[in-house]
């Protein structure tokens, strides 16, 4: 994940540095400022965004804002007309990050406690509750292929248990139209 924002960021350095802004440079209408990049320049860029001093660029961090700094000082450099909030080349984003605490996360069945990592995995949740567990296989539905592990069984106040992965013959294409109808996920 980490390697591919990197690539993202370095990718947007060089689209932006090739494309002509408000003023061209003569001559190269047709390819932007092409001429205007080099081996050096790209060296500079990736050794900043990779750097040690952006600490990863989590998302949020002040790695990040780092290199969303250097990259909007570069759009400023190269003339670019800012579009994000309040006229800046910046837009927040509401993001919300899950974790779980394996210490805190286990299913307890007939007294017996199972914890997360050791003996079952989970999605993040931050939650205390104790029902029925109903076992609903992959918990994919996928109305085009008659696909639904729900039927005739009533999941209200329980658990779900469910299968890691897509049940068999479906792939992530058969996930289009309308979820809900054509479509759902376990969550």
């Amino acid at each position: 994940m980490r390697a591919h924002f990197c690539f993202t960021l370095l990718t947007a350095l060089i689209l932006f540095s090739l494309l002509p802004a408000q003023t061209t440079i003569p001559g190269n209408a047709h390819f932007g400022n092409v001429n205007e990049i080099s081996e050096k320049k790209l060296r500079e860029y990736l050794t900043f965004i990779a750097s040690d001093q952006l600490q990863g660029r989590d998302t949020p961090s002040p790695g990040l804002d780092s290199a969303a700094a250097y990259i909007a000082s570069h759009m400023a450099q190269w003339e670019y007309t800012p579009s994000g909030d309040s006229g800046s080349y910046f837009q927040k984003i509401k993001l919300l990050r899950n974790r779980i605490i394996p210490t805190k996360t286990f299913v307890e069945i007939d007294g017996k406690k199972y914890f997360f990592g050791e003996d079952m995995i989970a999605s993040p949740a931050a939650i205390n509750i104790s029902a029925p567990l109903v076992y609903v296989s992959n918990g994919f539905i996928v109305t085009a292929k008659n696909i639904n592990p729900y039927k005739g069984i009533d999941v209200t106040g329980k658990i779900m248990v469910v299968l890691g992965g897509y049940p068999q013959g479906v792939s992530f294409q058969d996930f289009s139209g309308k979820r809900g109808v054509d479509f759902d996920t376990p969550t």
